[in-house]
């Protein structure tokens, strides 16, 4: 029987093997491999936080450049610098390992190539600390080229309501920049080596099903694109990797399996796209999300504000498949606005008999075709 996401947790509350008791508010964990083009750059950020009570964990992941050297002088003129060197070993058990020498209360992601703004840790810190059923805090990045050039903010959801949803759909918690409560890497049973470069997707996946995740609504973190970045290296892996986590847990969420084209297709209308636009994909992709929605609310206990929030957003995705449907069926185009009224049904009225004049003669016409 699936769990209350913000309920009763599916585990009980526990510490790595190594923390018996936590005395440092916050660990810091970063890994690296053949970093040294921005490792200053990103060590300096974390040095000069506002917040100070820290310590630093780099996992410096066989890198073969410069990286060792550079540490090594980080490491004799800030006691706050722990290095840890290993053959390389990958992302994934890197950053395990870098969990597993922490001590802090909370634990803050950090990657070779960012930049996190003076405030980040003490932001996070204070979210955390103001609220107790939240168990990881991420905040709004700012994307970079090479140079450190602004190309882009990135807003996320930032409400758990919000986020929680949305995580159905798409990552939206940047790890580079999030703060998690050391319990969550024990209830979650740590990251899945067969879900490699979507492994973050897939811990805040399963996290999502026991805890509250949120973002703060700033720009905390500059976020670096480059060539060698994950999502360009990988690409392939991981797309496949992220249909898996969002079939997995919709059908969780759900309490049945759902088919890969539709988990496709959901992923792709948050980035405003659908692979499988057929008739039948839209309609069983529309019909998905408002069953998602209902099952969603169902289950959590989501505010009266943050209810309207997820109606709007659902609303806005099932407008978006029906844009899809206009240009392949109309009588697809109409079972998607009847799954919409029967979320929404007077809002839905009244903008589709704004249309009415436009439509009435294509959809009567077509009514029965698809």
């Amino acid at each position: 029987m699936l769990r209350n996401l913000y309920g009763t947790m599916m585990y009980g509350p526990a510490r790595l093997k190594n923390n018996m008791k936590t005395t440092i508010p916050v660990s810091v964990v970063m890994c690296v491999h053949n970093g040294e083009k921005y490792l200053k750059e990103a060590v300096d950020s974390i040095l000069g936080q506002t917040f100070r009570g820290f310590e630093f964990i780099i996992i410096n992941d066989g890198s073969t450049d410069k990286t060792a050297d550079i540490l090594a002088d980080y490491e004799k003129t800030d006691n706050r610098v722990h290095v840890h060197t290993q053959e390389n070993q990958g992302l994934i058990r890197a950053r395990s390992l870098g969990y597993n020498l922490s001590k802090g209360a909370y634990i803050a992601n950090m990657d070779a190539d960012d930049i996190s703004l003076p405030g980040r840790l003490r932001e996070q810190f204070k979210y955390l600390e103001a609220n107790r059923d939240v168990f990881v805090a991420g905040v709004y990045i700012e994307k970079i080229d090479e140079s450190g050039k602004r190309i882009v903010e990135i807003k996320y959801p930032s409400s758990p309501g919000m986020v929680g949803w949305n995580m159905f759909f798409y990552n939206c918690l940047a790890n580079p920049a999030v703060m998690i409560r050391r319990e969550l890497i024990e209830m979650a049973k740590g990251y899945d080596l067969a879900m490699s470069h979507a492994e973050d997707f897939d811990l805040w996946a399963r996290a999502n099903f026991m805890v509250k995740l949120a973002n703060i609504p700033v720009v905390l973190l500059k976020y670096r694109i480059h060539g060698d970045n994950i999502s360009f290296v990988h690409t392939e892996t991981q797309s496949e990797n992220t249909v898996r986590i969002i079939q997995r847990s919709i059908g969780r969420l759900l309490d049945r399996d759902i088919a890969s084209r539709t988990a496709e297709n959901i992923n792709g209308i948050a980035a405003g796209g659908i692979p499988n636009n057929s008739p039948e994909d839209i309609i069983v992709t529309a019909a998905t999300m408002r069953q998602m929605y209902l099952s969603y609310v169902r289950k959590n206990r989501v505010g009266r504000d943050e209810k309207k929030e997820v109606l709007q957003d659902v609303l806005s995705k099932m407008y978006m498949m029906r844009i899809y449907a206009s240009k392949i069926s109309a009588s697809a185009e109409l079972i998607v606005i009847w799954e919409m009224f029967k979320l929404a049904p007077f809002r839905i009225f009244a903008v589709f008999c704004k249309s009415i004049p436009r439509k009435i003669k294509r959809l009567t016409k077509h009514l029965f075709l698809v």
